[in-house]
């Protein structure tokens, strides 16, 4: 366990705070993908610097805003909107369902990524740039604290979750690492394969943590005490994004391999294909669907537990 070593920026202050516009659904690069709390899918699309909304039933709208600037990760708050980061200016993004656009200034070199709102009623999230500081905290009023990972500080930190034990744990994808953050900011890291690549992380209904490994093809899960096991099959070919399913299981990205995968906290793996467009993030919808991002061919898909797809097409 290491000390933490903090950076603050006590009132951070909001840089707009306009009504979205909408325009016509044309999804470009769509990256995040979050369950809102209107019952709506809300992403983040990143080549228009926009979030988008997509109901259940497939309509989309596209909301664009001074500040606005290459959007990223994307997580419901604990204020019922929607929170975004925005790699392009280094900033934090928040967007209320009604399309009201707030943007909170950042600090240094940032290069925001995964978001998730943290125990503490804070939003926590990840800096690609990993040093000096790699994970950020904000309130919902905007004020920002980022925290320097004393270890990793090359460690590009991506995905980002709250843990069963009420800390933040993290996938470093350059260091082949999960992190672990607690709210006071104490960092904890836990070496996994170097080779791994580890890009998503969601906390799995068995208590563990359940992340990707892009790099060497698997499912990975670590104990909050630091044991991990890793998931193999030929079905798992370069995951990122992971949720949890309406059906206890973990659902996952597939960015090579064309398909969406499952895996059951037993390690039985399914996968089904989705056609010639590889899904990048994914999450459950209030329909009991899931639904991810199609990064490269401009769409969001939805896959039901049965393995029916739809694609909803941006244009």
């Amino acid at each position: 366990m290491t000390a933490l070593l903090v950076a603050s920026t006590a009132g951070a202050v909001a840089a707009s705070g306009t009504k979205g516009v909408a325009v016509p659904p044309a999804v470009q690069t769509p990256i995040g993908i979050a369950a809102g709390s209107d019952g709506n899918l809300w992403f983040t699309d990143f080549g228009n610097n926009s979030v988008g909304r997509i109901t259940t039933s497939g309509k989309i709208k596209i909301f664009m805003g001074h500040g606005v600037s290459r959007p990223s990760g994307i997580a419901a708050g604990p204020d019922g909107k929607l929170w975004f980061t925005n790699q392009g200016n280094g900033t934090i993004g928040r967007i209320g369902t009604s399309g009201k656009l707030t943007i909170f200034k950042a600090v240094g070199n940032s290069r925001p990524d995964g978001i998730t709102a943290g125990p503490d009623g804070a939003l926590w999230f990840t800096n690609l740039n990993g040093s000096p500081e790699s994970i950020g905290r904000m309130t919902t009023s905007g004020a920002l604290t980022m925290y320097r990972n004393p270890v990793d500080t090359t460690g590009l930190p991506s995905g980002i979750t709250t843990g069963p034990d009420g800390a933040l744990w993290f996938a470093n994808a350059a260091y082949g690492s999960i992190g672990r953050i607690t709210t006071g900011g104490i960092f904890t890291t836990y070496p996994v394969n170097p080779k791994s690549d580890p890009s998503g992380i969601v906390t799995g209904p068995d208590g563990a943590l359940w992340f990707t490994g892009r790099g060497n093809n698997s499912i990975g899960r670590i104990t909050t005490s630091g044991t991990v096991t890793t998931y193999s099959d030929p079905t798992i070919r370069g995951p990122i994004g992971i949720t949890v399913g309406p059906d206890g299981a973990m659902w996952f990205t597939n960015s090579t391999g064309n398909s969406i995968g499952r895996i059951t906290t037993a390690g039985t793996v399914t996968a089904y294909p989705i056609g010639t467009a590889p899904g990048f993030m994914i999450v459950t919808g209030a329909d009991g669907a899931l639904w991810y991002t199609n990064v490269y061919a401009n769409s969001i898909g939805r896959i039901t537990t049965s393995g029916t797809v739809t694609t909803y097409p941006g244009a």
